[in-house]
């Protein structure tokens, strides 16, 4: 990940979606093989159920569980993003300061422009249960 922050491949968590296998072979000690398996690697967890990816927004305080918590009562990224301090603290083991976390992060613009990015790039944002 450091090579493709430093080449100017990513920037964000969106970006990798939106990788090809020949950026990824640009990259030291990579050669096809490897760059096709971390290619369908990166497209297979477009489909991976959204508390993967609340966990790894890293959310200050959100880990596993709170994310699939979060992910279990709201269904999908966009009505998390909407939800109150007080509708989220109102969860089972879910308390204020992970509720305030959550609520500070979506308020920040640049989450709002990431959101689209990955809806953009086919990235599921939905509970699977």
């Amino acid at each position: 990940l450091a090579q493709m922050y430093d080449k100017g491949l990513v920037k964000d968590v969106a970006d990798l979606y939106f990788l090809t296998e020949e950026q990824l072979m640009t990259l030291d000690k990579i050669k096809e093989k490897s760059a096709n398996n971390i290619y369908t690697a990166i497209q297979g967890s477009k489909e991976n159920s959204v508390e993967r990816l609340i966990f790894g927004l890293g959310i200050r305080h959100v880990g596993a569980k709170a994310a699939k918590i979060l992910a279990e009562h709201f269904g999908d990224l966009p009505t998390l993003s909407r939800a109150t301090a007080e509708e989220i603290v109102a969860l089972d083991s879910i308390g204020e300061t992970i509720a305030d976390s959550v609520v500070t992060y979506f308020e920040n613009e640049e989450v709002h422009e990431l959101m689209a990015e990955l809806e953009k790039a086919q990235v599921n944002l939905t509970y699977k249960g």
